[in-house]
């Protein structure tokens, strides 16, 4: 069975030449995915930003293809590498790309994720958020990495985010709740918000309103941040009781039919209940 290569051109276009034997790449390209070759062309050659601003399309195949392949396994020594070798704006989409990559800690470099805060709050700027208003991709690409990555819970990357954005003196703070597109929005609309954050009791919240209560930092941002989190029990209870109300109907049928007379649910209820509340019952 045969397969195109994997690899790329010295123009970095697709290879797409036939490997044989289940190979991922053709003999021309046999080390085209060695670590230390790949990240010294891609990465850390002085040739990169020529990469990145003349075929910025072309390296982001090409980054895709190593990284959220699996192809380059990201290790912390690469995030160490990284804090080193560049101007941190430079690689921020890079960084966030790596974070997408099961098992990368966005914390292996404080650097480049304090980075991104600042380019997250650059997109909240008067200038710039008119712009995201209209393609809230503009911004969730710079979010998405940071709340999805798998490494730590919900509730502990929020508090961390929002932390940070209070030792950045920037003008993005005037719009960070803007109630259409902005990085409170994108917090409450988030899965993990209703589905993770609202259903448990959060230490770090609780830390960060505490830091937040000694009205030390940024007053712009501190009064919104705070805002935001002081309101986070009364959402949660409000979510937890609405929850219980959906339920309770399911509750009530349920249990009148596991507790009928004839101990049993015949096909026709049984489809019924199963259609109704999306359950498997097994009586």
């Amino acid at each position: 069975m045969s397969f195109h290569c994997s690899a790329f051109t010295d123009d970095l276009n697709p290879c797409l030449m036939t490997c044989l034997d289940g190979k991922d790449v053709c003999v021309l390209h046999k080390d085209f995915y060695d670590p230390e070759i790949w990240f010294e062309r891609f990465i850390f050659s002085i040739d990169r930003l020529r990469y990145v601003f003349s075929s910025p399309a072309k390296i982001q195949l090409i980054y895709k293809k190593a990284i959220l392949d699996g192809r380059i396994q990201i290790t912390r020594d690469h995030f160490r590498d990284l804090d080193t070798s560049h101007n941190p704006a430079s690689l921020v989409d890079y960084y966030l790309l790596c974070c997408k990559q099961p098992g990368v800690d966005p914390f292996w470099s404080n650097m480049l994720f304090k980075q991104t805060i600042k380019t997250i709050l650059d997109m909240h700027s008067p200038r710039v958020h008119d712009v995201i208003v209209h393609n809230r991709h503009l911004l969730d690409r710079f979010l998405d990495p940071i709340f999805s990555n798998c490494k730590w819970p919900f509730d502990y990357m929020m508090a961390q985010v929002l932390f940070n954005i209070l030792n950045i003196n920037h003008p993005g703070h005037q719009l960070i709740d803007h109630p259409t597109v902005s990085l409170f929005q994108y917090i409450k609309s988030h899965p993990k918000y209703q589905g993770e954050l609202l259903w448990k009791y959060s230490v770090h919240e609780e830390n960060l309103l505490v830091l937040l209560n000694k009205g030390s930092l940024n007053s712009v941002a501190t009064e919104k941040v705070k805002a935001f989190v002081s309101e986070l029990p009364a959402q949660r209870a409000a979510h937890r009781e609405k929850c219980q109300k959906a339920n309770q109907a399911m509750k009530q049928e349920i249990r009148d039919a596991v507790w009928k007379p004839e101990w049993y649910l015949d096909h026709e209820e049984y489809s019924g209940l199963v259609s109704r509340w999306g359950i498997n019952l097994k009586l």
